[in-house]
């Protein structure tokens, strides 16, 4: 009996390293346990200076933009212009856009500016009113992956770090805002 379970986990194993092994050709970045890999994950802003993009280039294979303190229009451009500094110093670097399932953030201007009328559900949150996205909604799911869309068509980076995932799920964020 105890065979079946380790075959199992043998093959879900062989499966795997195949997976990375092959990773140059799925788009993923390149893997070894040669070295711990690093993740970078970071807000961007207004932009980076040149030497903080060689260091990340340099030193990070996977780096993901986050909004931060925004003066300009929006970060959007600001991450596309961030991925494309950050691919022409490291081809292989994967940059990832970061984009919040559960709540607009005001960093993303742009993109907040063609959220659907009447989208938003009214909660409080630590004893302020919060704005949620009413994922109920179609065209606030249409919405929010044409934005996820864009961010590798138009933006240039290579994926999405989804944030606030869990907040519908039992006893997450939601729960506690808007009940069972």
């Amino acid at each position: 009996m105890k065979t079946l379970p380790l075959l199992i986990t043998t093959s879900w194993l062989a499966i795997a390293g195949i997976t990375v092994r092959g990773a140059e050709d799925s788009g993923f970045p390149e893997f070894s346990w040669d070295h711990v890999p690093l993740y970078a994950h970071l807000a961007i802003g207004d932009g980076l200076k040149q030497e903080e993009y060689d260091f990340l280039a340099e030193h990070f294979d996977l780096i993901t933009f986050t909004g931060g303190t925004v003066k300009s229009a929006g970060v959007e451009p600001v991450i596309a212009a961030g991925a494309k500094a950050i691919k022409e110093r490291n081809p292989k670097a994967k940059v990832i856009f970061y984009w919040a399932s559960d709540m607009p953030k005001p960093q993303w201007r742009l993109s907040n500016a063609t959220f659907p009328e009447g989208g938003y559900l009214s909660a409080k949150k630590g004893g302020r009113d919060s704005q949620q996205f009413d994922v109920r909604r179609q065209e606030v799911r249409d919405w929010w992956s044409g934005i996820a869309g864009k961010a590798v068509s138009d933006y240039g980076c290579d994926g999405i770090f989804v944030d606030g995932l869990t907040a519908g799920v039992k006893d997450g964020p939601w729960s506690k805002m808007f009940g069972p």
